[in-house]
């Protein structure tokens, strides 16, 4: 099957609308669940375990309300690291 970037982008932002604006869920959580929603079949990494909702969870609302960095912007990286970070600590890229 044949995925196409521009039908992911589509997927992630109408599942984002849903899961921020009907779900009620915080940006970040949102963010998370659309883009796992998005990539499910296109990539092997299970962006929504309970694990990693549990870890990005205090990044809502800037950062626990802090008015820091987006939560989205925060859960966008955490994703980024679920798929190129490294779990080895003594193998930190500089």
């Amino acid at each position: 099957m044949s995925f196409k970037l521009k039908d992911i982008q589509d997927i992630a932002e109408i599942k984002g609308r849903d899961y921020f604006m009907n779900k009620k869920y915080d940006c970040n959580i949102a963010t998370l669940l659309a883009v796992s929603d998005a990539l499910k079949g296109v990539d092997e990494i299970n962006y929504a375990d309970p694990l990693v909702i549990k870890a990005i969870n205090p990044l809502s609302a800037g950062l626990g309300t802090w008015e820091g960095p987006c939560g989205a912007v925060a859960a966008g990286s955490a994703l980024i690291g679920l798929k190129y970070g490294t779990s080895d600590p003594n193998n930190q890229q500089q």
